[in-house]
Formats: C-alpha cells, sequence, structure tokens
C-alpha cells in the first residue's frame, strides 16, 4: 500500500488547466459532458487532460478530482470553495456559471479514491470577469 500512495502523490503533475468564458450572469455549475455549449456571460470553464496512470506508469482504474477555486488573490493558494468530482471518466470539464464580475483563480488536483491520497495542485490559472 505504501508503494501506491507514494507514487499517486505525483499523478496530476500532467494536468492541464484551461479557462474559457465571458462576462455577465449564468446559474449553478455543471460537469455535463455533452457538446460544449457555446460560454454564455458570467461562465468559466475548467479544463483538464485525464489522469490515467501512476507515475511508474500502473494504470489507474479510477480518479477523483478536486477544483479549488477563489476570487481574491494569495500567496499560498487557499481556496473559498472546493468541487469534489468522483470518478468522472473522461469528462474532464467543469462549467462554472453564474459568476460575479472580478478575478478567479482555479487549480486542479487528483484523488485516488482507494488510498484518499491527493496530489499536488495544477498550476493556478487566472480568469477575469468584467
Amino acid at each position: 500500500m505504501a508503494a501506491r500512495e507514494a507514487r499517486t502523490v505525483f499523478i496530476a503533475l500532467a494536468i492541464l488547466l484551461l479557462l474559457i468564458g465571458s462576462e455577465g450572469c449564468g446559474g449553478g455549475g455543471s460537469n455535463n459532458s455533452t457538446s460544449a455549449p457555446s460560454a454564455p456571460l458570467g461562465t468559466a470553464r475548467v479544463s483538464w487532460d485525464p489522469v490515467t496512470t501512476y507515475t511508474d506508469n500502473t494504470p489507474m482504474i479510477s480518479v477523483d478530482y478536486n477544483i479549488y477555486y477563489r476570487k481574491e488573490p494569495s500567496n499560498s493558494f487557499t481556496p473559498d470553495k472546493v468541487i469534489h468530482l468522483s470518478n468522472p471518466g473522461s469528462n474532464t470539464n467543469y462549467y462554472f456559471t453564474n459568476l460575479s464580475s472580478g478575478t478567479y483563480y482555479f487549480a486542479v488536483s487528483a484523488i485516488d479514491p482507494n488510498s484518499g491520497v491527493e496530489s499536488e495542485l495544477s498550476e493556478q490559472k487566472v480568469k477575469i470577469l468584467p
């Protein structure tokens, strides 16, 4: 078990985080994998590459993700909120809607659901909504 936990710590290093959207308002949040809608006002889409293997190339059977986000800058990423996605498969998109104007900071981590070990956070990305 210790060897698998050690491998899991580094599983999210390859996460690529993308943000798209524009200003305005919407309603709610979703990780719906249907065709990507045009970004309505007040939205941000967080998207990342799925984690499929441990660092030693052992396949991962399932993986959970946490999406951390906040509205104020911080030297250390302390989130205002966390969205937990349990084993979303290949659906590695999450749409934030109903966002007020301001600057948002996002980061993603991967979690091995068997051991509970969470990876380091991805690079923090910024989305500005006027």
